[in-house]
């Protein structure tokens, strides 16, 4: 479940607005909340377009847009594996280098992609393994 942050309106709750100075502008705070409603409206609207194909296919939605720009799932590409867009780098390559201790700069050097790239690979990483439930079993 998506999780709208209200950081910004945390002032309401205080008794008095001392530091009103360093609000948001009501246009910034309209503009972030618009862009997260969109958010929500497009990842809605795809996983209603692939329930309606009747496949089986897992359903992956991102946290952020920027992620979805910069991740390819094509089963023309690497047999389906998620790759970086333009590249045919999967992302567990990625994933494995930086757990190697790579650093930023030699995957933007080696595999010739950005930081942003690099930072959609983890956030790949994590929305998927959020997906998972984890249940003890009896011993």
């Amino acid at each position: 479940m998506r999780e709208f942050k209200l950081d910004s309106f945390k002032w309401l709750k205080e008794e008095s607005l001392e530091d009103a100075d360093d609000l948001p502008e009501p246009e910034e705070l309209a503009t972030d909340a618009i862009a997260e409603l969109e958010g929500a409206v497009e990842e809605l609207n795809a996983v209603l377009a692939l329930l309606a194909t009747g496949r089986r296919s897992r359903i992956v939605l991102r946290r952020k847009k920027n992620m979805n720009e910069r991740i390819v799932i094509d089963p023309k590409i690497c047999h389906g594996k998620p790759v970086i867009r333009g590249t045919r780098t999967p992302v567990t390559v990625i994933l494995n280098a930086l757990a190697g201790g790579d650093s930023f700069e030699t995957l933007q050097r080696e595999y010739s992609i950005t930081a942003e790239d690099i930072r959609a690979c983890i956030a790949f990483a994590s929305a998927e393994i959020g997906q998972f439930s984890y249940h003890p079993q009896k011993v």
